[in-house]
């Protein structure tokens, strides 16, 4: 708080003033008896008026002038500045050293009187202000808000970026604009009134370390020992913009979530209500005389495989997990064997797979479609013999998938696991150039690996799946 004298307190240190005039002319007259040790006594009142009603430091200059007016004119010898016996002498003293006391005294409590009514302003405000920005919705509300509850206290109260200081765009005088950096960087209150370049125009306050924004308060309506009061202030805001953070953040991660089981309940039910149609539309062409040769039932089985590559992709891409569990690679290959059997149009399909294969960690499902993709694209490119065989090496099984067909051209080997990459022969035999791709991811996804191997000595294409072994529990002892 400032020492200079307001204009009320002005007023109070003139009517100290005329009372101490006042008590001196009754003292000097002898009104009402008075003399010079009830004089005294009176002329403490005005003093204490003074002292409450101000500082220490005008309490003590009212004493004084009291003392050296009871001095002047009611110690003899009169009108001087000296004293005569040591009574008044003594007299002199003790008026003055109570005058000086009392208004200390008083002086004191009314400057504890003054900090706490300013304590339960600044307690009042600071919980209007927390109730002001709870009704925040979003960041910009939230400054908007904290923002004018500032400017009714303060007058002035602005946010500057740490970008516009950097870029020395914000506006400030490069005082102000190094003690808003200060206080960034420092996590501090600098500028006006502060221990840190106090001759700026504003005073700045951080809202934590890591923050990219300042708060600046003008000067005007700002007292130098709010400083504790505006970090709590800070405190507040900052913590509210924690909040609206993390409920943006839950906000959108219950938005994802709810998205994810839209997904999958769409993807299960399209894989459903995809399947059973063709099956029926299969069916009943193959009662048809004649829609086998006419390549009817390929192209409904080309659908379908095309619609469940589709399906595969977008289950992928939407990030849908799969349910793995332990595998018997010989009954899946076995049963693709048997479908691809059907489809071969002459193609010898040899496969070569060990009975006492271990099982593999994947989704039934999925690793099926894998399978299936990989043999298809076999077929496809065999002029007239597909192979496929198995092997276990300590913790990963092996299944090579290979045909003698004229094999990866060169510039087709670093993209053949790209969409819509396939060779001149899958495409003219109905290749969508998808089915590699989501081999490849599946795979990926599945914890293993889908490679093209690329030996010398022999020609067609081998492709290499590895999968990890399906973990087993010990037997109990």
């Amino acid at each position: 708080m400032s020492d200079r004298l307001r204009p009320g307190q002005i007023f109070d240190c003139g009517l100290a003033l005329a009372a101490i005039g006042l008590i001196i002319v009754l003292g000097a007259r002898g009104v009402f008896g008075l003399g010079i040790t009830a004089t005294a006594l009176l002329l403490t009142l005005p003093v204490l008026w003074a002292a409450s009603r101000g500082s220490a430091l005008i309490g003590a200059v009212t004493a004084l002038i009291a003392s050296v007016a009871l001095n002047y004119f009611l110690l003899p010898p009169l009108y001087t500045f000296r004293i005569h016996g040591a009574t008044y002498v003594v007299t002199f003293a003790v008026f003055t050293a109570v005058a000086l006391v009392t208004g200390g005294f008083a002086a004191g409590l009314r400057a504890r009187q003054d900090e706490a009514a300013r304590r339960a302003r600044g307690s009042e405000f600071e919980t209007d202000f927390v109730a002001e920005i709870a009704l925040a919705s979003s960041r910009e509300d939230l400054d908007r808000r904290a923002l004018a509850m500032l400017g009714t206290r303060y007058g002035d109260a602005r946010l500057f970026t740490r970008a516009d200081l950097s870029a020395r765009t914000s506006g400030l005088a490069p005082l102000d604009a190094s003690a808003a950096i200060w206080a960034l960087e420092h996590d501090a209150v600098t500028g006006f009134a502060s221990d840190v370049m106090p001759g700026a125009d504003f005073r700045f306050v951080s809202f934590g370390r890591g923050s990219q924004d300042v708060l600046a308060l003008a000067t005007e309506r700002l007292p130098s020992s709010d400083a504790p009061f505006l970090l709590r202030v800070a405190g507040h805001w900052g913590h509210a913009r924690d909040h609206l953070q993390a409920l943006d953040e839950r906000r959108r991660r219950e938005d994802a979530e709810a998205r994810d089981r839209t997904r999958r309940a769409l993807l299960s039910a399209l894989g459903h209500d995809f399947r059973t149609p063709l099956t029926v539309l299969k069916e009943g062409l193959a009662r048809l005389p004649g829609a086998r040769e006419a390549g009817l039932l390929a192209e409904v089985e080309r659908l379908r495989h095309l619609g469940e590559d589709l399906l595969a992709s977008a289950r992928l891409d939407a990030g849908v997990p799969l349910a793995f569990e332990p595998v018997d690679l010989v009954d899946t290959i076995a049963s693709l064997e048997a479908q691809a059997a059907r489809q071969a149009n002459g193609i010898v399909l040899d496969a070569r797979v060990p009975d006492d294969l271990p099982l593999v960690s994947a989704e039934p499902v999925m690793l099926a479609h894998l399978l299936g993709n990989v043999l298809d694209n076999a077929l496809r490119h065999a002029r007239g013999r597909v192979e496929i065989s198995c092997r276990a090496e300590d913790d990963v099984v092996t299944v090579l998938v290979s045909d003698d067909g004229p094999g990866v051209p060169p510039e087709l080997a670093d993209t053949i696991f790209d969409p819509f990459v396939s060779g001149e022969r899958a495409e003219a035999r109905g290749g969508s150039g998808l089915g590699l791709a989501i081999a490849h991811d599946l795979a990926g996804a599945m914890g293993g690996l889908l490679t093209l191997d690329r030996p010398d000595d022999r020609s067609g294409a081998v492709f290499r799946l590895s999968l990890p072994v399906a973990a087993t529990r010990s037997p109990p002892e």
